[in-house]
């Protein structure tokens, strides 16, 4: 049986090396993305946001984004998928908790959020209130639409560095 403490880290570390190399162009640098080293609970995170008021470098979400990346990133990876029912329902309890997680770490710091989801045999998926034209969603649950994520990547826009 797999440490879901290590499954999450690793799930972390393969995301911030694809977010890397999807932006590597934009950036003009490798690992732009990294993997937040506070982990889970950061000291910004959470119910910690009160702490982002006097602080200078705040770093919330389980990826660590340039500066100008528009989303506060959390990541999850479970064995199991919600049930279809589940969904059309509007009854997921994970995707609540993670929902309730990524918004406050994204309102604290004035980005949007995004929830990237990897459940066994099932494509990661990108969860996010942000509406993309480009793209239809594969379900929406509650405000957020779901995408698979290498879909989404590509609608992502970079803001200028100011």
């Amino acid at each position: 049986m797999a440490n879901p403490n290590v499954k999450g880290a690793n799930f972390e570390r393969q995301i911030a090396n694809l977010l890397s190399d999807h932006f590597k162009s934009k950036y003009n640098t490798t690992n732009s993305f990294r993997r937040n080293i506070e982990g889970s609970g950061s000291f910004f995170g959470g119910k910690n946001t009160h702490r982002t008021k006097t602080h200078i470098n705040v770093v919330v979400g389980d990826i660590i984004t340039p500066e100008n990346f528009p989303y506060v990133i959390e990541c999850k990876a479970y064995k199991t998928a919600p049930s279809l029912q589940a969904i059309v329902k509007q009854k997921v309890g994970l995707f609540d908790k993670w929902i309730e997680q990524v918004e406050t770490d994204a309102k604290a710091v004035n980005k949007h959020p995004l929830l990237i989801v990897k459940f066994n045999l099932v494509p990661i998926l990108a969860l996010t209130p942000k509406v993309t034209k480009r793209l239809t969603p594969l379900f929406r649950y509650k405000n957020y639409y779901a995408y698979i994520l290498n879909d989404f990547l590509p609608t992502i826009k970079i803001p200028k560095d100011k």
